[in-house]
């Protein structure tokens, strides 16, 4: 049953409707259960359901090419824009850092990725992969930024580290890994099953840890409101990678869902 990619459809809107609502509301209310383990199992159980249901479909393709495609284009550029903006705030930012010298290098971090952006904008734009020669690092700059976020919140940080933020930092991650390959010969199988899996938790507990935060925008710092909007512009960067390869997904190409 669970193999049927449609039913992964019917599992993931649900999600939106019934899951993604509940931890806003619980969130805005400061009721504290979206953190309890009732809440955890639930969340384990469904990502466990969407996880089985991609993985084990043995008709999805390992093909994936790069495609002219304006709206991925015009969304990286933004994304260029907000990284850049964000890495100079992280000098005006008051917090107090466990390792002082945290800021300088998520600055220059954030000055990488923005690059990387550019040049997938560039790329989306032509539909020809602008990775090449000196250049090829930086397609995993965005993925790398945010491995050493996590290590910042799991290792540096002081104090409890929201356990939202973490996974979607994780999520975020595997989602620009593993979307290099549109950039670079795609040499690893599973590549469009792994982008569906990521894709579809990212959209979800994106929507679930930004939009609260947006909602008391005014406790936020002006960091904390930027990268807020970062993430769920990467969001949104996220859910149009899945429809581009929702254009084959299948080995048959003759079924979308």
């Amino acid at each position: 049953m669970f193999t049927n990619l449609k039913n992964t459809k019917i599992i993931f809107i649900l999600c939106l409707i019934f899951i993604v609502p509940s931890k806003i509301y619980f969130s805005v209310l400061n009721s504290n259960f979206e953190r309890t383990p009732l809440f955890a199992i639930v969340l384990i159980l469904l990502g466990s359901l969407l996880y089985y249901s991609i993985y084990s479909n043995k008709n999805i393709s390992n093909e994936l090419k790069l495609r002219k495609n304006f709206f991925l284009s015009t969304i990286s550029a933004v994304l260029c824009a907000l990284f850049f903006i964000c890495s100079f705030n992280y000098f005006t930012d008051k917090k107090i850092y466990s390792f002082e010298l945290q800021p300088l290098i998520m600055f220059f971090l954030n000055i990488l990725v923005s690059v990387s952006f550019a040049i997938i904008s560039a790329s989306y734009f032509s539909g020809k992969s602008k990775f090449n020669g000196a250049n090829s690092f930086f397609v995993f700059i965005p993925s790398i930024m945010y491995i050493i976020n996590i290590i910042f919140f799991v290792l540096v940080t002081s104090g409890k580290p929201n356990q939202y933020d973490v996974a979607l930092k994780c999520l975020i991650s595997m989602v620009f890994l593993y979307s290099t390959q549109f950039f670079v010969n795609s040499t690893k199988k599973n590549i469009k099953k792994m982008l569906l899996i990521f894709g579809m938790l990212t959209i979800l507990v994106s929507l679930m840890h930004n939009i609260p935060n947006l909602i008391s925008y005014k406790s936020l710092s002006r960091l904390d409101l930027i990268l807020n909007l970062t993430e769920l512009t990467v969001c949104l960067y996220t859910a149009f990678i899945i429809l581009e390869i929702r254009k084959n997904l299948f080995k048959n190409h003759t079924t979308i869902i």
